[in-house]
């Protein structure tokens, strides 16, 4: 998935934003820098809310893949709590 950061430059070196991931923000001496460390913080953030979508809806979480594309600027990514029966259903067999 890719996700549109905001990319500010400071005394200090870089800092990053996601804005389709509310709080998610990093920062680096380098522009480079930058956005590798905003890969981790957005593989974090997205790992703690799954973990807290189990723990809250005890149910089965799932992404879905519905063939987003910049080209078509259709589609997306769900990450939500699934039901385990709508979660059998929806996995590839």
């Amino acid at each position: 998935m890719k996700y549109k950061t905001g990319l500010h430059e400071s005394d200090e070196g870089y800092s990053v934003s996601v804005p389709g991931v509310p709080g998610c923000w990093s920062q680096g001496k380098t522009e480079a820098e930058a956005l590798d460390n905003i890969k981790d913080a957005i593989r974090e953030y997205l790992a703690v809310v799954d973990e807290r979508l189990v723990h809250q809806h005890g149910g089965a979480t799932s992404v879905v893949d519905t063939g987003w594309n910049e080209a078509s600027r259709s589609g997306g990514r769900f990450i939500g709590p699934m039901p385990e029966l709508i979660h059998q259903r929806v996995l590839p067999r």
